[in-house]
């Protein structure tokens, strides 16, 4: 059975919460997001890596 495909744009809160999604849809789907994980790590009020931003940099 082929599984559907979720990719997750990236906030500062996906990225804490986004393993335990992943964990939570592993059944019927395939995870994904954006990569930089360790880049947005270091800043998060920056937007880099895995971090897009928030709306309030627009």
């Amino acid at each position: 059975m082929n599984k559907r495909k979720i990719f997750v744009l990236g906030d500062s809160v996906s990225i804490h919460y986004g393993p335990y999604l992943k964990n939570m849809i592993k059944d019927k789907f395939e995870y994904d997001r954006k990569r930089g994980m360790k880049q947005a790590l270091t800043d998060l009020d920056k937007p880099i890596g895995a971090n897009a931003g928030n709306s309030g940099l627009l």
